[in-house]
């Protein structure tokens, strides 16, 4: 009788035990102790739909720019920005800048150009930013903490359940004796109201494409994608 009450007491424990599991969402239940992923975001190209100012009336112009990627948390996640071309320059280019072709003083060809130069992006056609000259900073005004590379148009996020990822473009028209003009600035953010849950995070694979209207100076998109790659 005793072997038969302790058996009996064993399977009511264990069925109380399948209750609770059962309760509990199986998010929680397998969701491990540390949630931060690695999230790359990838950009692909530049158009430039439409540009009111082009040099020299010729269908370019003397562009720098700015990718800029971060969380709903900046503080434990700063913006990870890449650059294209001096950032708000006031004068004094290198000599070489624009030596290519001789078309522009200060900028060189896309996929040709030196660091520090200006670059020449053509009204509506595609550029593939694969092969732009791009540095990385943590500041969208800063200066580039990172060398200046090619073929490799991303940044790298640690992202966590409940973040949104917000993606912005800004690109600005060089002029010599006024204001630079503001060709494009637009942002795009990921996650909804509420962010990314844990199980959306773990197999992301998303993007979009960050699009701006005519403003009156220009109007451009970068299309870009968003993948996990692993946990932080």
């Amino acid at each position: 009788m005793k072997m038969k009450t302790s058996f009996s007491a064993g399977v009511s424990v264990l069925a109380l035990a399948k209750t609770i599991l059962s309760a509990v969402p199986a998010q929680a239940v397998i969701r491990p102790i540390n949630t931060e992923f690695l999230v790359r975001v990838q950009y692909t190209s530049l158009t430039m739909n439409e540009i009111s100012d082009r040099w020299n009336d010729n269908n370019d112009a003397e562009v720098y720019m700015s990718l800029e990627a971060n969380t709903s948390h900046p503080e434990n996640n700063p913006v990870d920005t890449l650059k294209m071309g001096p950032w708000k320059p006031s004068g004094g280019f290198p000599d070489y800048c624009g030596n290519n072709d001789g078309a522009d003083e200060y900028a060189d060809p896309w996929g040709y150009e030196h660091q520090g130069c200006l670059v020449e992006v053509e009204q509506g056609k595609t550029h593939s930013l694969y092969e732009a000259l791009m540095c990385r900073s943590n500041s969208p005004d800063g200066s580039c903490q990172h060398d200046w590379m090619r073929y490799s148009p991303s940044v790298l996020l640690k992202v966590k359940p409940g973040d949104r990822i917000k993606v912005r473009l800004r690109a600005y028209d060089y002029d010599r004796t006024s204001a630079d003009d503001k060709l494009c600035d637009g942002s795009l953010t990921l996650g909804g109201a509420d962010g990314f849950t844990y199980l959306q995070l773990k197999n992301l694979q998303t993007g979009g494409v960050i699009s701006t209207e005519y403003n009156g100076e220009g109007m451009c998109s970068v299309p870009f994608a968003v993948t996990t790659l692993g946990p932080a």
